[in-house]
């Protein structure tokens, strides 16, 4: 026998408070924050108004196990992350890689 599963509880993490939310999604690693789009319409594109971006070193090996790991593939990403952002970033970390250091020391 399948048991229905229905919709009718209320959404209590949407109904949240706007900093709430934020907060939360602060909190993420930025993978996670931009995937809370499919939580309810609220959510979808809250991540492009957090005020902390945080693109670190476990961000950069992510990347890397993903088979993208180019210095174009790399700056897209950055570029896509800060344009699809629209709201004032006050804390922006961003890991570089040795590996982008040494190919554009190579170019200069």
């Amino acid at each position: 026998m399948f048991r229905s599963l229905t919709c009718d509880r209320e959404d209590k993490i949407s109904n949240l408070l706007e900093h709430l939310i934020d907060s939360i999604l602060e909190r993420l690693r930025i993978k996670d924050s931009v995937r809370t789009n499919i939580i309810s319409k609220k959510w979808r594109y809250r991540w492009t108004k957090i005020k902390v971006l945080i693109l670190d070193e476990q961000f950069s090996t992510k990347f890397a196990q993903n088979g993208a790991f180019d210095r174009n593939g790399f700056i897209n990403t950055i570029n896509h992350v800060l344009t699809s952002h629209s709201s004032s970033i006050l804390k922006f970390h961003l890991h570089i890689p040795n590996m982008f250091l040494d190919s554009y020391q190579e170019v200069c």
